[in-house]
């Protein structure tokens, strides 16, 4: 009975008009509840600030004395998708109140509307019993320290089997009332809810794709984030104080202010490494000097070896080695020489695909005019031993060279057209769950097939350089030259091998990258032609004749060999006179 006396039922706008005041709300001022008729769209309002300060009234379900068993006070229920147990605490704990809202099915009230009836009982001072929650909402602080001011209800003490035995929300929401007020075990008060953060998936899917240098600490922050219920309650504190804009731009103002308050609390959640501190990483280091310097030393050895060639083209020395595949044994060198200059340079455009064209055209015209020319020898020598005489043409084998040559530069054409070498940045972490990131540039294309097709046609060569050395292991070396090919072979081998691995590893700096690149092609190109040319040149500036070594047997085996030396030797001169 006391329950139904002092908690009334909520009236709207419209059913005070019609039913409470005698004049239809129509005379102006005619009580303190409303100063108009309801326009369209607001009848059904409990609260409107100014014109309907409300109005609670006990109906048929208040009167103990006609319904002395089933009488009920009010209570302002909140939705069934709400995580609420009202009917359930109100059932088993014989507290005789009802909601007769109008969200079926437990009669409950939306957000809207319980605002509203709250605001109707602190402008009419009248008793209200309503579901509400902390913290997060304004509602609770709007009214601190004022006439409406929340008080809690205790109920039975909240247990960790209460918890499990409370109702599920399916059942929160059946329209059989028995289903939702469920077992007993399941009516104690409600306990704390942990509160979640709503993070979009896609924003931990991005963290997870995103390079580690790069990564924004974003999510992981959001992630470690954590609020107490009194930090929100002054957050919302602010929010209200402002009054600007209370529904608007107020609680954004005062999140921000919170934010600068709390500026070291909320840097506690930012893991460790952040904020991250970019290092432009230097290009001109000891390391890309030196192949600078060793690279421009590279250059003048092989000119000073083709001034060499021509000053002493007369020699038998350079007669017997065919001059116009030194001349293009050189020029790959001279092209290698400046790929190495040109690698320890800061990279652009230009230059990334300067030096790929460069090193890959030198490594095939320092390379393949000598396996022409053994292989010819080998083809005679072979020949020689079954006593037939065969006839080598030097026009053809130069076609064979620039042949393959142009081969080679339809690859490069199309490596440069269809996806061609450009300067990448690249961000790294200098040390793992470090601050600093370095910042470099290097050039690559999006594929690295043609870098590894590149160094595929380098070891090429040198396999078949290496078959041709094997093949000619027995031939008189005046001719044959398979001794300096072998070590030409280990000593591109070897460095190749090494350009291989400084190409392929991602972890080294690209400065540091770039100049032990520059160096190896430098060291490669100087030490292949002292290699090649050292003993020639020792033997054409003491004007020796290399035939001097050979056996007492082998001039019957090689007058095919000397034929063919003869007659280049003879077209050259014939050339140089014309």
């Amino acid at each position: 009975r006391k329950l139904a006396e002092v908690f009334k039922r909520p009236t709207t706008w419209a059913e005070y008009c019609q039913q409470v005041s005698p004049t239809n709300c129509t005379a102006k001022n005619d009580d303190a509840v409303a100063t108009r008729p309801p326009k369209d769209g607001e009848g059904s309002l409990y609260y409107s600030e100014g014109v309907y300060k409300g109005h609670f009234r006990a109906n048929e379900k208040n009167d103990c004395d006609a319904h002395p068993d089933s009488c009920t006070g009010h209570i302002v229920n909140c939705p069934c998708t709400w995580s609420t147990n009202v009917d359930a605490q109100l059932y088993h704990n014989d507290i005789a109140l009802e909601s007769n809202g109008r969200e079926e099915p437990n009669g409950g009230y939306s957000y809207g509307e319980m605002v509203q009836i709250w605001n109707a009982a602190e402008a009419t001072r009248s008793p209200v019993i309503m579901w509400w929650w902390r913290p997060g909402d304004p509602l609770f602080q709007k009214f601190r320290g004022r006439p409406g001011q929340f008080e809690p209800i205790t109920l039975p003490e909240t247990t960790a089997a209460c918890t499990e035995g409370a109702v599920s929300g399916e059942e929160r929401c059946d329209a059989d009332p028995m289903l939702r007020v469920g077992n007993p075990i399941g009516a104690c008060g409600q306990g704390p809810e942990t509160l979640h953060k709503l993070v979009a998936s896609s924003l931990g899917q991005e963290a997870a794709d995103t390079l580690q240098a790069i990564r924004s600490a974003a999510h992981e922050t959001l992630t470690r984030f954590r609020i107490t219920d009194l930090e929100i309650d002054a957050l919302v504190d602010t929010w209200l104080e402002r009054g600007i804009d209370t529904w608007g731009y107020d609680s954004r103002d005062a999140v921000c202010h919170w934010v600068a308050d709390n500026i070291e609390f909320l840097q506690s959640f930012v893991p460790n490494g952040y904020p991250r501190h970019i290092q432009t990483n230097y290009w001109y280091g000891p390391l890309t000097k030196s192949g600078l310097v060793v690279g421009c030393v590279a250059i003048v050895f092989v000119l000073m070896t083709a001034s060499a060639i021509f000053y002493w083209r007369d020699e038998k020395a350079m007669i017997y080695a065919q001059l116009n595949f030194i001349y293009l044994i050189v020029s790959g060198f001279f092209l290698v020489s400046v790929g190495a200059v040109i690698y320890a340079l800061e990279p652009t455009d230009s230059r990334c695909n300067a030096k790929e064209w460069l090193v890959t055209l030198g490594y095939t015209l320092g390379i393949v005019p000598l396996l022409v020319k053994v292989a010819a020898i080998n083809r005679i020598m072979s020949n020689a031993k079954k006593n037939r005489r065969v006839k080598i043409d030097p026009k053809n084998l130069m076609r064979i060279v620039f042949g393959v040559t142009f081969a080679v530069t339809i690859f490069l054409i199309l490596w440069t057209s269809v996806d061609n070498s450009c300067v990448t940045k690249s961000l790294d972490l200098v040390e793992e769950s470090g601050q600093a990131v370095r910042l470099s540039y290097s050039c690559q294309s999006h594929s690295y097939g043609w870098k590894i097709a590149a160094l595929a046609w380098e070891f090429f060569l040198l396999l078949c350089a290496s078959v041709l050395a094997f093949q000619t292991r027995k031939v008189e070396q005046l001719f044959s030259e398979s001794t300096y090919l072998s070590m030409l072979v280990y000593c591109h081998f070897f460095f190749a091998v090494l350009r291989a691995i400084t190409c392929f590893l991602d972890s080294m700096p690209s400065n540091l990258k770039a100049g032990t690149v520059s160096l190896l092609l430098s060291f490669d190109t100087i030490i292949s032609i002292v290699i090649y040319f050292g003993k020639k040149f020792w033997c054409a500036y003491h004007h020796e004749d290399p035939s001097i070594t050979r056996g007492p047997t082998a001039g019957s085996r090689l007058s095919d060999t000397s034929s063919f030396i003869r007659s280049a030797h003879n077209q050259q001169q014939q050339q140089q006179q014309q």
